[in-house]
């Protein structure tokens, strides 16, 4: 008897061993949710959080809708939960329309970050990512100045209704305020590089009079500047444009002996992917997120610092 008793003590002993081995190498998974695959904007988010993964040891799945659409984005969260994955990161398309699914995903005791653009109402564990307002806001400024302080300004921005855009806008809006400038036009590309780039050659074709072009992030000018010749015109008859990110491709835009924009203001992607991931990991394992909310640094950008800005970017 007591011969059994020790070798079924010891049987569950190595049950005991085998299963906390297991648990011990089971990697975390967590998941990266950009606002849609067919937008190369989230290419270096992606990018630095592979890496990150890989340094901490946990899996990172990528994932999105193939167009920035909120309903498709929900359904995507909404397999991610089922899959039982540890953390997920997300872009959101639009806010309101993903809090429901984000209190879902925490209420099924998944760690939910938000990326770029915040959902502050839902149970998310923390945001990271731009300051929006700010952002406009520096772009706002920064026409004031090149414009002279008045003149006429067309505006485009991607999906409206996205927080993170909207909020580029009202800084803007709020910057140009009390100045001469006045806005003319107000525009929305649907988050499509094809239908910006459609956008501002119809209208710099129409509109001969305008003074200056602002546009929320960098859609036309993933493609090369021979599909811009309306741009080229309106820089040639004094237009000023300023633009919002600083993604390598864009650079093709300003490194020329006669730049066709003024300035570019960028986020920082590559620290949202990395960071994004090492805050997640830290809440899952145990640890706390110094701060809630927190914001990636912005990068401004021109003639003057170009070089500088370009030599410390890597080639898509």
């Amino acid at each position: 008897m007591e011969r059994l008793f020790k070798t079924v003590l010891l049987a569950v002993l190595f049950i005991g061993l085998a299963m906390v081995v297991h648990a011990a190498e089971k990697k975390l998974v967590v998941a990266i949710v950009p606002v849609a695959l067919n937008n190369p904007i989230f290419v270096d988010a992606l990018d630095s959080a592979s890496v990150a993964g890989s340094e901490l040891g946990v899996e990172i799945l990528k994932n999105a809708p193939s167009n920035p659409d909120a309903a498709e984005q929900v359904k995507v969260v909404e397999g991610l939960i089922e899959r039982k994955v540890d953390g997920i990161l997300l872009f959101p398309v639009d806010s309101k329309a993903l809090k429901g699914v984000v209190d879902r995903a925490v209420d099924r005791g998944i760690v939910v970050g938000i990326l770029n653009s915040d959902i502050p109402d839902s149970r998310r564990a923390f945001y990271y990512g731009t300051d929006n307002y700010t952002l406009g806001k520096q772009c706002g400024e920064k026409m004031v100045e090149i414009m002279g302080g008045k003149g006429s300004v067309a505006v485009q921005t991607g999906v409206i209704g996205m927080d993170a855009l909207d909020q580029r806008v009202n800084g803007f809006r709020d910057a140009i305020k009390g100045t001469g400038i006045t806005e003319v036009a107000f525009q929305a590309n649907d988050d499509s590089s094809e239908k910006s780039i459609e956008l501002i050659n119809t209208y710099l074709s129409a509109n001969s009079n305008l003074d200056g072009y602002f546009i929320t992030g960098g859609w036309p000018f993933f493609a090369p500047p021979e599909s811009l010749p309306e741009l080229a015109k309106f820089r040639r008859r004094g237009g000023k444009f300023g633009i919002v990110d600083t993604f390598y491709p864009m650079f093709q835009y300003l490194d020329r002996p006669e730049p066709l924009v003024d300035f570019m203001i960028g986020q920082d992607y590559v620290a949202m992917g990395r960071n994004g991931v090492r805050m997640i990991v830290d809440i899952l394992r145990g640890g706390k997120v110094k701060d809630v909310i927190s914001y990636s640094p912005l990068e401004y950008c021109d003639q003057n610092n170009m070089k500088e800005i370009l030599a410390a970017k890597s080639a898509w």
